[in-house]
């Protein structure tokens, strides 16, 4: 038997296992998932700085193709190129949110109504999870 529900407020969706079963891409959608929570984050600090990439390659040292292609994940970025990206946009990090491989938290605007069969309706709340966000604060000398 089919019914409507709606989904919980911050429903958790472990969707990772069913579209990439293997071991491997789980491994690769994590990595680039972890790169694109990075590097967007830090683009979004960059602007907020006013800062273009020749700017930040210039207060850190390295050339612009340099700081292009740690941003766009070409380049491999170690802990302390991006604690160097940071600082040149006045930022450093100080939490870090982490979560499951895989499972998102859905906001309650986006949520709408959904068949359900009744095998499938018994979903994990996913107490306790935490939002997936890449938190960076401004420099200790601003604070």
């Amino acid at each position: 038997m089919v019914k409507n529900a709606r989904v919980a407020k911050r429903q958790r969706f472990d969707w990772l296992e069913r579209q990439l079963p293997s071991p491997e891409e789980q491994r690769e959608y994590a990595a680039e998932s972890c790169i694109v929570a990075v590097t967007e984050a830090i683009a979004t600090r960059m602007r907020e700085a006013g800062l273009s990439r020749s700017q930040v390659a210039a207060k850190i040292g390295v050339t612009k193709g340099h700081v292009s292609q740690l941003l766009s994940g070409r380049r491999n970025m170690t802990l302390r190129s991006l604690a160097d990206l940071l600082w040149a946009c006045g930022f450093e990090v100080r939490d870090l949110a982490l979560g499951p491989v895989g499972v998102s938290i859905v906001p309650e605007e986006m949520l709408c109504d959904v068949q359900v069969a009744d095998a499938e309706a018994v979903v994990d709340t996913g107490v306790g999870m935490e939002e997936h966000a890449f938190q960076l604060t401004p420099g200790a000398e601003e604070a």
